[in-house]
C-alpha cells in the first residue's frame, strides 16, 4: 500500500539517495521509501551536531545546539505554510519530541 502510488523516477532516487525530501505526485513530502522520513530528520540533526561540534568551548556549543534546534521549530510552526516542502519537511512539528 505504500507503494502503491511509487514511480520510478530518476530524480526522486537522486534526491532520496541525498537525503533531500520532495514532492510526489501523491502530495506527501517524503523520499522515495517512505519509512526513510525518519532517517531524513536524523541526518538534518546530524548535520547540525556537527556544526555544533566545530566550537570549541563546551558552554557556546551546547548553547548553539539548543538555538539551531528552537529556531527550528520556531520557524516551522511561524512560517509552516510559507516554506517549500523540502523546509516543510525538515521543520514539522515532530522535530519537538527530538528536542525533548
Amino acid at each position: 500500500m505504500l507503494l502503491g502510488g511509487t514511480r520510478a523516477d530518476f530524480d526522486a532516487l537522486q534526491r532520496s539517495l541525498a537525503f533531500v525530501p520532495h514532492l510526489p505526485a501523491d502530495g506527501t513530502v517524503r523520499p522515495v521509501l517512505f519509512l526513510g522520513w525518519s532517517l531524513n530528520l536524523e541526518i538534518a540533526f546530524y548535520l547540525l551536531f556537527a556544526s555544533a561540534l566545530a566550537i570549541s568551548d563546551v558552554g557556546k556549543r551546547v548553547a548553539l545546539g539548543i538555538a539551531l534546534l528552537a529556531l527550528t521549530v520556531a520557524l516551522g510552526i511561524a512560517l509552516h505554510g510559507a516554506l517549500p516542502p523540502e523546509l516543510q519537511f525538515l521543520t514539522q512539528r515532530i522535530l519537538r519530541k527530538f528536542a525533548a
